[in-house]
């Protein structure tokens, strides 16, 4: 098995393209039993960026490695940080212990009457921090064991507990869904997790 590592211009946006290009041909060739659970590539300290249609940098992923099996179309990352931008507003970042990339998602991931077909995803697990720079914005840090991230669709949702912080509430709720383009956030609540709301006072002791 091959390995690189330090790359990092050379793979940017491309690497996400890879899953695309001949996955079927690639999965209807048959492996020694062997190599059957290998990946078909794997880097070291990778650093990618991935554009939207007018050319912008849409979100920039590091990970200290990544495995990626073309036959499924995922990819695992190590230790992953994504650092997620809008244009002229204020940058979120996500961290977590493992993340899995996926391209082909079925229709039970798509957005609620999204007239687009499936969205690439990544599924980020284990200790999951999510923040938003404060520059002229509320601060907002969310915690969770599990979340999803639909980058096309600026979306990140959690079907597990979640709990919230911003510079005037603190929160806990069962799941969530935030709109980063809108700055939209809905709280969930289940049978177990109430959704729990705490107001801050404007200034703190």
């Amino acid at each position: 098995m091959m390995r690189w590592g330090l790359i990092s211009g050379l793979i940017v946006a491309v690497f996400f393209e890879l899953p695309a290009l001949e996955t079927e041909d690639i999965s209807q060739i048959a492996l020694p039993p062997e190599l059957s659970d290998r990946p078909n590539l794997y880097l070291e300290n990778a650093r990618m960026s991935q554009f939207d249609s007018l050319g912008l940098n849409q979100y920039t992923l590091s990970s200290d490695a990544i495995s990626q099996h073309a036959a499924t179309g995922q990819s695992t990352l190590l230790q992953p940080s994504l650092t997620f931008r809008q244009p002229g507003e204020s940058s979120y970042h996500i961290h977590s212990q493992l993340a899995v990339i996926e391209s082909n998602l079925g229709t039970e991931n798509m957005a609620p009457n999204s007239g687009s077909g499936p969205e690439q995803s990544i599924h980020f697990t284990d200790q999951v921090q999510l923040s938003r720079d404060s520059n002229n914005q509320d601060l907002i840090k969310v915690r969770a064991g599990s979340l999803w991230m639909f980058p096309q669709l600026k979306r990140v949702e959690s079907n597990g507990p979640v709990i919230i912080e911003t510079s005037s509430v603190n929160a806990r709720a069962a799941s969530f869904e935030y709109d980063l383009e809108q700055n939209y956030l809905q709280l969930r609540s289940s049978n177990e997790q109430r959704v729990h709301v705490v107001i801050l006072p404007k200034t703190r002791i």
